[in-house]
This record gives structure tokens, C-alpha cells and sequence, in this order.
């Protein structure tokens, strides 16, 4: 009986700081910006670029810009499902996606923020069809944040940290 008691004790022991460190964050430290991305001309607009996503940091920042369906346009000739623009650049979004042959209803637009080879933050934005307005879509920013800088140094924070924070925010939806 008292080999039962240490052993249960002994689990609550390990299950009570397993909880505890468990809560712990991994040490990631990120701070929410809303000035980041900024969305505008989301209706329909006949001869003028709509559906546009600006981003802005710091001027040596580049911005790693996915899409799952759709395109991204950067100009009349430069387009695709991922695109590396600079900071105070406009991208596009097209609803239309040449490899499923069909107008998109949902997509998921993914910004990575470099400096360098620096991930220094992130945002996701989700893009719904209007049901009411059939070429119109709605955008929505899901995130963004950037990770300071801790004791004068960039975080470590790799593709996989982002990767599946945004993965995250998408399954939420």
C-alpha cells in the first residue's frame, strides 16, 4: 500500500510540472503590429488593378509572399502562387487559378518578413468570396506580428516556427 502511495505521489509529482512547463511559451517573443499590411480596392473594378495587399516595414526588409489559390501579381508580367517583394510594394490578388481551372472561393495569403536571412515576423491573410457580389472578395488579416529583437539580437526563428504558427491560425478557421 505505502509503494502504491510513492508511486501515485511520485505521478502527480511528474504530471504537476509536466502541466507547469508545458504552459511555458518556447521562448518566441512576438509582438502584434497592425501597420504591417494594409488591404484596399477589394470589390470589382473594371480596368483597374483590385484586390491589392501593401506591405511595409524597414526598407532593408523583404516580404516572402504565398498563396494557395490564386495568383499574386506584381505587374502585368510578373505573377505566381509565391512572390518576394520589398517593403512600401503592392501586390495583387487574382481569383481566378489556371491549375484548377476555376474561380477561387477561399484563399489563404501567407507574408513571411526577412531582413536578410532574418525571419523577423509574419501575417496571414484570409480572402472569402462575396456571395452577394460574385467577383468581389473580402480580405481579412488573420496575424501579424513581428518578433523584436531580445538583447539587441534577432530571435532564432526558422521557416518550420512560421510554417506551423500560420498552419495553426489556418486550421482555427
Amino acid at each position: 500500500m505505502r509503494n502504491i502511495f510513492k508511486k501515485v505521489t511520485m505521478m502527480g509529482i511528474i504530471i504537476t510540472c509536466l502541466g507547469f512547463f508545458s504552459g511555458c511559451s518556447t521562448g518566441i517573443k512576438e509582438q502584434s503590429v497592425s501597420d504591417m499590411i494594409e488591404l484596399h480596392t477589394w470589390h470589382f473594378t473594371s480596368g483597374i488593378r483590385n484586390n491589392a495587399i501593401k506591405v511595409k516595414h524597414t526598407d532593408n526588409t523583404v516580404f516572402e509572399c504565398t498563396v494557395d489559390k490564386g495568383y499574386l501579381v506584381i505587374s502585368n508580367d510578373d505573377s505566381g502562387k509565391n512572390v518576394i517583394i520589398e517593403s512600401g510594394e503592392t501586390i495583387y490578388w487574382t481569383p481566378y487559378d489556371d491549375k484548377l481551372a476555376t474561380w477561387t472561393d477561399l484563399a489563404y495569403v501567407q507574408i513571411v518578413l526577412k531582413d536578410e536571412d532574418n525571419i523577423i515576423g509574419y501575417a496571414i491573410i484570409e480572402i472569402k468570396q462575396n456571395p452577394e457580389y460574385g467577383l468581389n472578395y473580402d480580405a481579412e488579416i488573420l496575424k501579424s506580428v513581428v518578433f523584436p529583437k531580445v538583447n539587441g539580437q534577432y530571435q532564432s526563428i526558422t521557416e518550420e516556427d512560421v510554417n506551423t504558427a500560420m498552419a495553426s491560425i489556418i486550421a482555427e478557421r
